[in-house]
């Protein structure tokens, strides 16, 4: 469980990064 939820926090950083740019 504790990997899916780094690739959640992952996701949620590129999408981050995605809308800031």
């Amino acid at each position: 469980r504790e990997s899916v939820n780094l690739n959640i926090n992952e996701l949620l950083v590129v999408e981050y990064y995605s809308r800031k740019a």
